[in-house]
């Protein structure tokens, strides 16, 4: 242009309206292009798993409780309640196909115990039994003991479980009491079952007294001393055929297969009975003792077995208490003097505490022996 003219220039500008791009995707758009098939699959997926978590929780919680349900039931059951169906149970019946006690004992279930019993015509209704009076001879924290009359005519002990733990002893008593029968034994005549009480044991009444109460009613009465002023050289007081009646039944227990080991043999679990002469002992089966068929460790317990019964062997002829080793050793001083009297009995009882108390114990058979050689 020339000097003092002006140029105009015009300037076209052209906007197209653009759709914006969404944030996410990170390659171009294009209209009308779809979204991926995975993209979507996985945000399906991602959905899905949280509630397929809570689901499986649900579902464990719910086993969880039902399992605890059943543990709970079965564990009152294992505690000996009583099923409603053994009620009806009597010596021509079936046996009963409700095994809801589980497994009381080890070695057999209610059910096959049952079955025997039945067989043995020893499974009892509650007709069979008479209590003489409702307050127990004995009464334990888990059992009570009632004199009673089976079919009228037999006197009989019965001892009635007072709970579940009582119920749970019985049962192991009547394990070994159904495997049992000696003259030197409280045997069992039979079992009742009902729904208004727990498991009922029937056993042999023992008319008389523990060998601790009959040993320190003869200290009391002076019957002790007049057998021993008036016993000849070779002559028994009567508590010397006491120990050969309990020596008896424990020689017994110890032979049989399995071997039954008592276990904390005491002078209360010798039952006396005074109205035969002379007086005779019985052992009364507890839920402590065990049965074992492996031989190795039934010599361990049985050697237990025999220093216990050195222990009551020295009760016997002292009439002392035995609760701590003072106390023993006292009863052994005693148990010396005694022994250098004139009575062969006492002088052989002595022999016996000195052997069943030594590292090297004898066995029941040799005890026995020991014991009856005072007769010869």
């Amino acid at each position: 242009p020339h000097p003092g003219q002006s140029l105009e220039v015009t300037v076209w500008f052209t906007f197209e309206r653009v759709t914006p791009r969404p944030s996410c995707a990170l390659g171009p758009t294009l209209e009308g292009r779809k979204r991926p098939t995975s993209t979507l699959e996985g945000e399906e997926r991602s959905t899905a798993f949280p509630l397929l978590t809570v689901g499986i929780v649900v579902a464990v919680a719910l086993v969880l409780c039902l399992c605890t349900f059943a543990l709970v039931r079965y564990a009152r059951r294992c505690l000996g309640q009583v099923p409603p169906k053994c009620a009806s149970i009597n010596s021509s019946a079936e046996v009963p196909g409700d095994d809801s006690f589980g497994m009381l004992v080890a070695e057999e279930d209610l059910e096959q115990i049952m079955g025997r019993m039945v067989e043995e015509h020893r499974c009892l209704q509650p007709r069979d039994l008479t209590i003489l009076q409702d307050v127990p001879v004995f009464s334990h924290a888990t059992r009570n003991l009632q004199e009673g009359l089976l079919h009228g005519t037999t006197a009989v002990a019965v001892t009635t479980a007072t709970g579940d733990l009582g119920n749970a002893e019985l049962m192991k008593e009547l394990q070994h009491l159904r495997n049992v029968t000696h003259v030197n034994i409280v045997n069992l005549l039979g079992m009742l079952l009902s729904e208004e009480t727990y498991i009922q044991l029937v056993l042999e009444w023992v008319p008389g007294a523990s060998l601790d109460l009959y040993v320190s009613r003869r200290r009391q009465d002076g019957s002790f001393e007049k057998d021993l002023r008036e016993a000849a050289e070779d002559a028994k007081v009567p508590e010397h055929q006491l120990l050969i009646d309990t020596a008896r039944a424990m020689q017994y227990l110890h032979s049989i297969q399995p071997a039954v080991v008592y276990k904390v043999l005491k002078p209360s679990k010798v039952l006396v009975n005074e109205c035969v002469s002379p007086p005779l002992a019985k052992l009364r089966i507890t839920s402590s003792s065990v049965a074992i068929s492996v031989m190795e460790e039934a010599r361990v317990l049985q050697h237990q077995d025999v220093l216990d019964f050195g222990l009551v062997v020295l009760f016997a002829i002292t009439a002392k208490p035995l609760s701590d080793i003072a106390e023993i050793a006292a009863a052994w001083e005693v148990a010396k003097q005694l022994g250098c009297a004139d009575v062969g009995s006492l002088c052989v009882a002595v022999e016996v505490i000195q052997a069943c108390m030594a590292c090297a114990r004898p066995n029941f058979t040799s005890v026995y022996h020991m014991l009856d050689r005072a007769q010869q």
